[in-house]
């Protein structure tokens, strides 16, 4: 990786999860890893808090410990969750995607205290993401770290926030879709993936989050998982 993109190392604080759901993200972990093609996945959702943000970067933790190197890129700039749902303190300021694009900083890359997982945070909400986002920079980004990682996941904004995922979706191998079960119709569902598809993003698959399912080992009692859908 080119240093001048390397800054320090986050402690990053995650949740322990049930056998369920880690089976359930390396069951999704498995369907990407034997697509052809995809090293760089955008992952977006209808609306906010369907989870997409913990989605993507569990994912990503998967792939990491999987042993393939692997940057998550939180891009949600608008309203990154990413700090607050993993308790990262270990930095005052840490600077991320909205200050490299304006060029104010060049060492975005933070290795993490997961092995093989390195983040780029999100960075102060900028005045236009989109213009930033819809610059030459932001590819030469993209194509400067699928170089150096074999894995690549991107948090977007949600489909009906801001147009930043369909700009994002096309500058990566294709797009994971989060939906929160029984929490958008599916009309608008089915409408926003058919916008992203209108705009050359590619659908990978879609991950029903939060779904309430009978545990059939023991025949009652539920619990949450992430399931994925082609």
């Amino acid at each position: 990786m080119n240093d001048r993109l390397v800054n320090d190392t986050v402690e990053i604080n995650v949740p322990p999860l049930s056998n369920s759901v880690l089976e359930s993200l390396q069951t999704l972990r498995t369907n990407l890893f034997y697509m052809n093609n995809v090293k760089c996945i955008a992952m977006t959702s209808t609306v906010p808090d369907e989870g997409k943000s913990t989605v993507s970067f569990m994912l990503a933790l998967t792939f990491a410990a999987m042993g393939k190197k692997t940057l998550f890129i939180d891009c949600d700039m608008r309203r990154s969750q990413i700090k607050k749902y993993f308790n990262i303190k270990s930095l005052s300021r840490m600077n991320g995607i909205s200050e490299w694009l304006s060029q104010q900083e060049q060492r975005i890359i933070y290795t993490s205290n997961y092995e093989n997982l390195d983040v780029i945070m999100a960075g102060k909400c900028p005045p236009d993401p989109t213009s930033m986002l819809s610059s030459e920079l932001f590819k030469q980004l993209i194509d400067t770290v699928r170089e150096n990682y074999d894995y690549v996941i991107v948090d977007t904004p949600p489909v009906t926030a801001a147009v930043d995922s369909q700009i994002i979706g096309r500058v990566c191998d294709g797009v994971v879709y989060v939906v929160r079960d029984d929490f958008v119709p599916t009309r608008v569902v089915k409408s926003c993936i058919d916008t992203l598809e209108r705009n050359e993003c590619r659908i990978l698959g879609i991950v029903d989050n939060l779904v309430d399912i009978k545990d059939a080992s023991s025949g009652s009692g539920y619990y949450y998982g992430y399931y994925y859908h082609y």
